[in-house]
């Protein structure tokens, strides 16, 4: 009994890792029809939160809590009584951050005041089941039930969302423990998070990896110039017109591609490196923190040049680093920070600092040249380990 009692423990210490994921749903009419109910259903269960939320604070003064309010729309939707407590506290969550915003000087936000036509259906773990024949049924209230052709384990929320090109996605989170890190990763590496090139891997034995980072470079230019002509244009129509609004959809479509263009480009890239990690090995990546970066950018604290701040302003250091955190934690390679100062200047083999020429370094004291963004990866490995310089054998990698 002791033996099972501290096997349990012992699991219930293992850190879990969440994930979400989204899936295109083909429906055909009768189900279209069906999560259209219940889609609508939801905007008018919102519509009335957001109704009886302000009443009770003209009438009080305060706001209500998020338990009155679940008692007040009890049984009252043809959807799950579980979906309007979600939507109660999406509804509580939103108000709270906006009172936070509020009180940091903010003063422009707004508390939740629209209204939907059509609202994302939430899935507590209690609507989410497997139907006879091996698939997902989801019970969406009043008897009615969705059957999809497909089944995943250990679904912990989801939610059923339409988009304004009416295709219907099923998004759901998981959780799932991660290994520890394997005895064969016992290596280290350096990173460099930059512009021209998104990720340079330097390994302790003078290998590197370097992934180009031109496609994102490429569709950033295009979206800054497409929404700075667009941005021109809607100044010049009047508010609320056709055209004033097809400029404005133009607008925001160009935004939404770029975004999951970038998305999807970098997942590839740290889907690379991970690859290449464990191919060769390292089991730590000691990055460059490049945190706040772009505060030095701004007009009163400027110390760059224009192009030189612009590419500071959209380097993805932050979506990047998010990336490399959690996939590298589920392959189990640990992830260590340290400063990035003088990396990219310092040589590393006479410790002597020199400007680089765009890409191309070059020490004017013992005559080394090498990649600029091997440099940096080098150097923020040798701050935190003592590494001896062998050379750099570099892999180019172009993700399309």
């Amino acid at each position: 009994m002791e033996t099972d009692l501290k096997a349990t423990k012992e699991e219930d210490k293992k850190e879990k890792l969440k994930t979400a994921r989204r899936i295109l749903l083909k429906l055909n009419d009768e189900e279209k029809e069906l999560v259209d109910h219940a889609l609508k259903e939801c905007a008018r269960c919102w519509n009335d939160i957001v109704d009886i939320a302000n009443e009770y604070y003209k009438e009080t003064g305060r706001w209500i809590y998020k338990y009155d309010l679940q008692k007040l729309l009890k049984h009252k939707y043809d959807i799950q009584y579980n979906s309007c407590c979600a939507l109660t506290i999406k509804y509580n969550t939103a108000r709270l951050i906006a009172s936070k915003m509020k009180k940091q000087g903010f003063s422009k936000i707004k508390y939740p005041y629209k209204y939907k036509e059509y609202m994302t259906l939430p899935l507590k773990k209690d609507c989410i089941r497997k139907a006879k024949d091996g698939n997902l049924k989801l019970s969406l209230g009043g008897h009615k039930y969705l059957l999809l052709n497909f089944f995943i384990d250990n679904i912990k929320t989801a939610e059923i969302k339409r988009t304004y090109s009416d295709k219907y996605y099923f998004y759901y989170t998981k959780e799932y423990e991660y290994e520890n890190c394997d005895n064969n990763l016992t290596q280290k590496a350096g990173i460099d998070i930059g512009y021209n090139n998104c990720i340079a891997l330097c390994h302790e034995n003078g290998n590197a990896l370097i992934i180009d980072n031109k496609p994102a470079k490429s569709i950033k230019k295009r979206r800054n110039k497409s929404r700075f002509y667009l941005s021109n244009a809607i100044k010049k129509c009047t508010y609320g017109s056709k055209k004033y609004k097809k400029l404005l959809a133009a607008s925001e479509n160009i935004q939404i591609y770029s975004h999951n263009f970038l998305t999807d480009f970098y997942h590839k890239a740290v889907n690379q490196m991970i690859k290449y990690c464990i191919d060769n090995g390292i089991g730590e990546l000691v990055i460059g923190d490049l945190k706040n970066i772009s505060d030095k950018s701004k007009k009163k604290e400027k110390i760059c040049n224009k192009i030189c701040r612009i590419w500071v302003s959209q380097m993805e250091y932050g979506r990047i680093m998010k990336y490399i955190e959690y996939k590298s934690k589920e392959y189990g390679i640990k992830v260590s920070k340290v400063a990035e100062y003088y990396t990219s200047l310092q040589c590393p083999r006479c410790k002597v600092l020199n400007k680089p020429d765009g890409s191309k370094y070059k020490c004017n004291y013992c005559g080394l040249m090498a990649h600029r963004d091997c440099v940096g990866a080098f150097n923020n490995l040798n701050k935190k380990y003592k590494v001896e310089y062998h050379g750099f054998d570099i892999n180019f990698i172009a993700i399309k």
